[in-house]
């Protein structure tokens, strides 16, 4: 292969490993052009730069070209051509002790004690020097130039090198067939930023050190970032609001992405633990922690105990969540909304057979069936000193029902709501009273009902062995009401005999009697009319203006007044109003007659 000695050349005059010898052709560099002319520094340093002639075409500066004598005088020999081929074509040209496939290398001007003949020893950056891409060519070249240098890389074969090798990627001639190291001389250490591999360790214990998570997604910055930089080219399509984690290089820092600019370019929010942002070089890795729900898993050697997570991130970046937790304090289990299955038991098949399930506050244990739960059909609610001497726990199972077992340490042992029971038993026929605040006692039975009680009524209208506080009303007219003839109309009744649950007003609606309790109510009421003896006497119990619950007829009398009464049990639903309404045909108006004890008179009694 055919090369040039230095930079640039303007003529290929001789081989590449020829030595210079008295008489033969002279190199030198140009260092300026003028007018026909051209600067030159000789190779051999025979002299200082120098301004010649100029034969040939017109050099670049930096072109190495050849110093002639013509006639005694001596002229710079320019071959443009050869020199603008060479250039174009990226010639490997030798320049010292490395070689450059980037275009032919140009000479960095020397220092001054070398351009004088100093002792600085001119290197392979002082001209610019890199290893090419067709090594194997070049380096035969060198080698037969008498300069074999056993340090420097072959195509094939073995070669030992010290110091740092930089490359732009290594790539192997076949799938599966070479190694990195060896297992006498394994490699000490690898950094990298993404590893894609089938299997990363076989037949070994594999240490990792810290923490691993695996996350939603993962990746590596395609260029290096700032700490000023605010937009961020992810090299992949990212999810809006979900955080990012970047860790390395002693460096910590938390972003959020924000919206879409343009391709895989996004708007970020930096620094959202106040500790200040990073610069990140190309390559360093991101993980995302997601955003509102959206989960990862973590083993974590870092904390005290170690642990195992299933974590959902929140809305601000330290806002994680830990739905399971196991380390060596236990299994723990979190339900962090409404609605969700905390924990499912299935058996061989896959069938559910107990579940753990948060609704609105609550935590509910439940199973499909008792038999085979902790293999006695039995299901046990502990708490925290269950296994210690003063154990108490609710313990439900098939023969003796639900137990609360043990006494406990505090004074409450049984509460429903805002009840609270005696934690021991009473003797015989007491029975439980309240104090009106939720604390129940046990106390002797009465004898007889306490005042303003009566007995309750079943739903079949029987009276139940038990005692209910007296609810109802009795209302009477004090004088006489004119009633129209042939006209249904409501007795008004303006004074009370009793009303235990304001049911009626002597002034407003005074016709009604409104029930304020729902229950069974017996119902009734009586009216003496003056003497008559023309047409009927009727009376009816109206159910909210319009629903007859019971009528009642009488004729009128001959021999003195007229008296008439009606009764019925019926439910009542609260504000449902009842009255007493009357009807008579005389042909004229006729009155009620006022006896204080019995008419008008009308009453509700609640039974049941």
């Amino acid at each position: 292969m055919a090369v040039k000695p230095g930079g640039g050349f303007a003529r290929i005059a001789r081989d590449a490993g020829a030595q210079q010898t008295p008489g033969a052709r002279r190199y030198g560099i140009v260092k300026s052009i003028g007018d026909g002319t051209v600067d030159v520094t000789p190779d051999d340093k025979s002299g200082l730069k120098r301004k010649l002639p100029l034969r040939g075409g017109l050099p670049q500066v930096g072109d190495r070209i050849e110093i002639q004598s013509v006639g005694g005088v001596e002229v710079a020999q320019a071959d443009v051509t050869q020199a603008a081929a060479a250039r174009s074509a990226g010639l490997i040209v030798l320049g010292g002790a490395s070689l450059s496939s980037s275009g032919v290398a140009y000479p960095l001007p020397h220092a001054s004690t070398h351009a004088t003949g100093g002792t600085d020893p001119l290197t392979p950056a002082s001209i610019g020097a890199a290893v090419v891409a067709d090594i194997t060519s070049a380096m035969n070249t060198h080698l037969a130039a008498g300069d074999p240098h056993p340090a420097y890389l072959l195509a094939s074969g073995t070669r030992s090198m010290s110091g740092l090798l930089t490359t732009n990627g290594i790539a192997f001639a076949l799938a599966n067939a070479y190694d990195v190291g060896s297992a006498a001389a394994p490699a000490r250490r690898i950094y990298a930023s993404e590893f894609d591999t089938s299997t990363l360790i076989a037949g070994a214990v594999q240490s990792i050190g810290g923490k691993i998570i695996v996350a939603k997604d993962t990746g590596v910055l395609p260029g290096q970032i700032v700490a000023a930089d605010t937009t961020i080219n992810f090299g992949k399509a990212m999810t809006p609001n979900d955080f990012l984690l970047f860790q390395g290089l002693g460096q910590v820092e938390y972003m959020q992405v924000g919206t879409l600019v343009s391709g895989t370019v996004y708007n970020v929010t930096r620094n959202l633990d106040g500790s200040g942002a990073n610069a990140w070089p190309a390559g360093a890795v991101w993980v995302d922690l997601g955003y509102n729900g959206t989960g990862r898993i973590e083993l974590d050697a870092t904390v005290t105990p170690p642990e195992i997570a299933i974590k959902l991130a929140g809305t601000a970046y330290n806002g994680d969540r830990k739905a399971l937790k196991i380390s060596n304090d236990g299994m723990t289990l979190r339900a962090l909304e409404s609605g969700v299955m905390a924990a499912r038991w299935t058996d061989d098949s896959a069938a559910e057979v107990g579940y753990l399930y948060h609704s609105a506050g609550i935590i509910y244990l439940g199973s499909v069936g008792l038999a085979g739960v902790n293999d006695y059909g039995t299901v046990v609610l502990a708490g925290v000193q269950r296994n210690t001497a003063n154990k108490t726990y609710i313990q439900i199972d098939a023969n003796n029902g639900v137990q609360i077992v043990g006494a406990g340490t505090g004074s409450t042992k049984l509460k429903v709501g805002s009840l609270t029971y005696p934690t021991a038993d009473g003797t015989a026929n007491q029975v439980l009273k309240t104090n009106g605040a939720g604390v129940l006692s046990w106390a002797a039975a009465s004898a007889t009902p306490a005042a303003s009680t009566m007995p309750i009524a079943d739903a079949g209208g029987k009276l139940a062995p038990a005692w209910m506080p007296a609810i109802g009303c009795r209302v009477i007219k004090s004088a006489a009401q004119t009633i129209p003839n042939t006209a249904w109309t409501p007795i008004q009744f303006d004074a009370e005999y009793f009303d235990t649950d304001v049911m009626h007003d002597n002034v407003t609606n005074n016709t009604r009697i409104t029930i304020k309790t729902a229950g069974y109510y017996m119902v009734g009421g009586s009216v003496e009319w003056v003497s008559n003896v023309v047409g009927a006497r009727l009376m009816q119990i109206w159910k909210n203006g319009s629903t007859v619950l019971t009528s009642a007829v009488h004729n009128s009398d001959q021999y003195g007044n007229a008296p008439g009464a009606l009764s019925t049990v019926h439910y009542m639903a609260v504000n449902d109003y009842l009255e007493l309404v009357v009807y008579q045909g005389s042909g004229g108006a006729l009155n009620t007659v006022t006896l204080y004890d019995y008419s008008p008179v009308f009453w509700a009694m609640r039974v049941g």
